[in-house]
């Protein structure tokens, strides 16, 4: 946000030289105009207010041997809209809401709401709703994915969004972000927490290069390491609802070649419920892209996971392409997919399109193109 806020600031300076070519320039001397995104700001640049939206429009077709209700599947649905309004006011205060339109009834939902404090050069207090660091698949934001949806092995092992506070340093070469925060939105009655952290290690290249999975061919190489632990109390009022304890784990490695790209990532959960029952699930996720010309990208991921007495193993693999029309503003994107076992309760995700396998059947087949709008 400090980065964006600099932006601003030049782009600023621009608008009161030339406020016929580069935008509108108030009679209070306030500022408004686009540059990735609407904006309006004081003429110093000390205050701004950032204006952004987000659409994702998808046709999904799936099928599966012997379901339960019907074999073939498929129709079009608005997977994401969303609407985001981000700021900074003085002395190094940004703010950042995020709303989100239901996908079936469209009913306006918040989403993400905090207000972070500036303490030092590279450190910052985060307060709000938002989700709690631990995957790279999540930190990256579902414009910028490489795949239509992120993994299946992301969404199950997924940190929800909750209310808390956390602190983030970042420096040169590494970063650290942590959080404390309550396990589940809207519990106050319960005595439910959960922290977490999540660290990375920059081998090459810079930050900024990382808000994404994608290396378009005129970037530079970029290489980095990360790692985060998740852990989450449940001593929940309702007497009829078990406690149980969480323990999740992370690391990944990333790699960006200029016009290709590697990411994998393997993850672990270990439940323990009234200090009785232990379950273990891990999984795995490898992905990569290169770019076939300009603004032609394909890509392939390979997905893997296990849940000790719950579920069979998952085992999936995806090609796919991308057709950048305006990088990520503007894209195209699309996949198949192909499920080599059983997808089982724990896998399954009506938001990636795929469904929970009957008992014994395999070779789900799940086929996605989405276009994807940016403002």
């Amino acid at each position: 946000m400090e980065r964006r806020t600099e932006e601003i600031r030049n782009l600023v300076s621009d608008v009161l030289a030339d406020a016929d070519t580069r935008a509108s320039l108030l009679e209070n001397g306030v500022s408004a105009g686009y540059d990735d995104g609407f904006f309006i700001a004081s003429p110093d640049g000390e205050f701004v207010l950032e204006i952004s939206g987000r659409v994702q429009m998808r046709y999904v077709w799936s099928h599966q041997d012997d379901s339960e209700e019907d074999d073939d599947r498929s129709g079009f649905e608005m997977r994401r809209v969303k609407l985001g309004f981000d700021g900074t006011l003085p002395p190094g205060v940004d703010f950042s809401f995020t709303g989100a339109f239901d996908r079936d009834e469209g009913v306006a939902e918040l989403e993400d709401a905090t207000i972070e404090f500036s303490l030092e050069e590279g450190t910052r207090i985060r307060l709000g709703r938002y989700r709690s660091p631990l995957q790279r698949e999540y930190d990256v934001s579902s414009k910028r994915q490489l795949l239509v949806e992120r993994s299946l092995i992301a969404r199950a092992f997924k940190q929800d969004r909750t209310t808390g506070a956390g602190l983030k340093h970042e420096a040169e070469s590494f970063r650290v972000a942590l959080a404390f925060m309550d396990s589940d939105p809207g519990f106050i009655g319960d005595q439910g927490w959960q922290t977490s952290v999540r660290g990375e290690l920059l081998l090459a290249g810079e930050w900024k290069q990382l808000k994404d999975f994608t290396s378009f061919p005129d970037d530079d190489p970029v290489a980095a390491l990360g790692a985060g632990v998740l852990y989450r109390q449940d001593d929940l009022a309702d007497p009829d609802e078990s406690d149980f304890n969480l323990l999740r784990w992370t690391a990944d490695v990333s790699i960006e070649f200029g016009g290709a790209n590697l990411f994998a990532a393997v993850i672990g959960s270990h439940f323990d419920e009234d200090d009785e029952d232990r379950l273990d699930q891990y999984g795995f996720v490898v992905q990569g892209g290169v770019f076939i010309a300009d603004d032609w990208e394909l890509f392939a991921q390979y997905v893997w996971g296990e849940a000790a007495g719950e579920a069979d193993e998952l085992s999936l693999a995806t090609i796919g392409f991308n057709r950048y029309v305006d990088e990520h503003n503007l894209k195209w994107t699309g996949d198949i997919g192909y499920a080599l076992n059983e997808v089982g309760d724990l896998w399954e995700s009506s938001g990636a399109g795929w469904r929970e396998d009957t008992e014994g059947c395999d070779g789900q087949i799940v086929a996605r193109l989405q276009v994807q709008l940016l403002f």
